[in-house]
């Protein structure tokens, strides 16, 4: 089962919520449901973004010889992996990803995403133990 993303405001949105909640436990193979504040992405969180970004591309380098700069690297993930945004300009529809309009529920998944092609491929990412990543990991692990 691959990870989903669940966000609500309402009680009506929170009883949706429950309703798939039971429907995934139907199969009766335990599962673990996290919840998350949904404020807007932190400093923190940016941060260390933009730290494993800067690690990427040195190992990439040190690896192959070439270099790919953070933004290059900052494009390629928002393809990869950043959750498609919607606005509206002058009656046409806009669909764009965007890191900067994430909330820290979604920054701290493509933060995972990340994490986890970088863990795939033999990237050691920082992760200290005093951020804001690390501490919601220790939480949902526990």
């Amino acid at each position: 089962m691959a990870d989903e993303i669940f966000i609500g405001t309402t009680n009506e949105e929170g009883e949706k919520l429950l309703d798939w909640c039971h429907k995934m436990l139907q199969d009766g193979k335990p599962k673990k449901f996290t919840c998350v504040n949904t404020q807007k992405r932190s400093l923190s969180q940016n941060s260390l973004y933009w730290k494993w970004l800067s690690e990427i591309s040195t190992q990439i380098h040190k690896r192959t010889g070439q270099n790919h700069d953070t933004e290059v690297l900052h494009e390629y993930f928002k393809q990869m992996y950043c959750p498609q945004k919607k606005a509206s300009l002058s009656g046409r529809e806009l669909i764009f990803a965007s890191t900067k309009k994430l909330d820290r529920g979604e920054m701290h998944f493509y933060l995972n995403q990340i994490e986890v092609w970088g863990v795939d491929r033999g990237f050691k990412l920082t992760i200290p133990d005093d951020s804001e990543y690390q501490k919601l990991k220790q939480e949902s692990e526990s």
